[in-house]
């Protein structure tokens, strides 16, 4: 540069003469400003690129610097978020620490509250099994004193059932000193039929039969073989042709047929229930001197009256057959249905009732008269309560 400056300080003053004697020294000097601008223009080229080179390297740095202050703004704002997340998530695990602290004292008393509960469990179980043998020793004693029971009861029905011929027996003499019936100690024919009685100058036998044994699936076989046996009996003269075998009462639910259509004779199955109304009715012929005198209407009454005992026999039959299984089913059912302590508790209610019909002496008649006035009583008490009642004594629909 100071080449350059004498160059030009030179010219500016360098006069006529000296353009003319100092030419040569001054073309030199150019020279040399001439290389000296030049080594300054390539400086200065190289200056300015390398301040253009700054430039864009200020301009990138610029711009790292924008997208820095981006970055630290993104940054600012993410650590926000997460000073955030983590101060939710300090509170998060403060709470459950404090759920968990919580949790182990809830843990704890549940634990103690399970050992408590499972001796009370024990105890309680213990107390089950020692109520289950108690149970268990009274249902063994309970079924002992039902089978008890039941065998007592059969063996009840079987001194009934043994009994029964002689009970009939005597029944039968009752009835007959009752209404003047006579009754044959013995037959003009061959045989020993049981209670056989005379009615208008006619022998009617009623044979008393009884199970043998306590299974009452062949009763009614029997029945029925017997029914074909009493062609011995109706055979011989002066043998009514109907013939009445007397069952014992509770063995009437195994009887199918109540009446055999022999052809030649008729026999009818009854109870001793029945006995007095089939002696009335039977008795009523003997009224008439001559059985073939009798008028049509006569006739037709009789055979009448003797339709409505034997419907009303076989109906009081069923009735007490249809009762009994009910009752019995009611019984099967409470003992189901009802807990064990209200059974004990009924039982010994049961033991101290009595139940004791109206007991019947041998020399007071049964009363019509008496028995309408018990209907009559029935009867009021029936309308008071809004109810259906049956019909008196002598209304029956004939």
């Amino acid at each position: 540069m100071n080449k350059l400056n004498i160059f030009f300080d030179q010219i500016k003053r360098i006069s006529f003469l000296g353009r003319i004697f100092k030419w040569s020294s001054l073309r030199s000097l150019s020279y040399e400003a001439l290389q000296e601008l030049t080594s300054l223009n390539n400086s200065y080229t190289k200056i300015n690129d390398e301040l253009n080179q700054v430039k864009s390297e200020k301009n990138l740095l610029e711009q790292k610097v924008a997208t820095l202050k981006e970055q630290e703004a993104d940054f600012n704002i993410s650590m926000t978020r997460i000073n955030t997340q983590v101060e939710a998530e300090k509170n998060r695990v403060t709470e459950i620490a404090e759920r968990l602290v919580a949790a182990n004292k809830a843990l704890t008393k549940a634990n103690s509250d399970r050992e408590r509960e499972m001796e009370e469990y024990q105890k309680s179980i213990d107390k089950l099994n020692n109520a289950q043998t108690s149970l268990d020793k009274e249902k063994t004693r309970v079924n002992d004193a039902r089978v008890e029971e039941k065998e007592q009861e059969l063996e009840e029905m079987k001194r009934t059932w043994q009994n029964h011929e002689i009970a009939v027996a005597e029944e039968m003499k009752r009835l007959c000193l009752k209404h003047t019936v006579t009754y044959l100690d013995s037959v003009p024919f061959k045989g020993t039929p049981d209670n056989p009685i005379e009615i208008c100058d006619e022998i009617i036998i009623f044979d008393a039969k009884s199970p043998s044994n306590d299974d009452l699936n062949n009763f009614p076989k029997y029945i029925k073989l017997q029914a074909e046996s009493a062609k011995k009996y109706t055979k011989n003269t002066g043998v009514k042709k109907e013939l009445y075998l007397v069952i014992p009462s509770n063995t009437v639910k195994v009887i199918q047929s109540f009446h055999y259509d022999m052809g030649e004779y008729d026999v009818y199955v009854i109870t001793m229930d029945a006995l007095e109304p089939v002696l009335l009715s039977l008795k009523k012929i003997e009224e008439y001197e001559f059985a073939d005198k009798l008028s049509p209407e006569d006739r037709s009454s009789i055979c009448r009256v003797l339709g409505k005992y034997a419907h009303a026999t076989k109906r009081r039959v069923q009735i007490d057959q249809y009762l009994a299984n009910h009752m019995l089913g009611l019984l099967k059912y409470s003992e189901n249905v009802l807990p064990e302590e209200f059974q004990e508790s009924v039982t010994q209610f049961e033991k101290a009732e009595k139940l004791n019909p109206t007991l019947e002496k041998r020399s007071k008649e049964i009363s019509t008269a008496k028995l309408n006035d018990e209907f009559a009583k029935i009867n009021k008490d029936a309308l008071i309560h809004d109810e259906e009642f049956p019909k008196k004594l002598g209304e029956v629909d004939m």
